[in-house]
């Protein structure tokens, strides 16, 4: 098991070592950042929209309990 984690420090050195692809790599974090700042308010009211069906279902379903229904 030892091996195999000096094996993945290794292969994480020559990683970090080869320049190769960075700039693409680059791009592609800024990319991603600016994709998930422009959905980040989209996301936060779908997760609003289910959060409030949620609570309704909830007291929907005590009221019907508690009438014995």
């Amino acid at each position: 098991m030892l091996c195999k984690i000096n094996d993945y420090i290794k292969r994480f050195k020559e990683f970090v070592k080869d320049k190769k692809g960075s700039a693409e790599i680059i791009a592609f974090a800024i990319l991603l950042m600016f994709i998930i700042i422009a959905l980040a308010p989209k996301i936060k009211d779908i997760g609003s929209t289910i959060s409030s069906g949620t609570d309704t279902l909830n007291q929907d379903l005590q009221q019907q309990l508690s009438s014995g229904q």
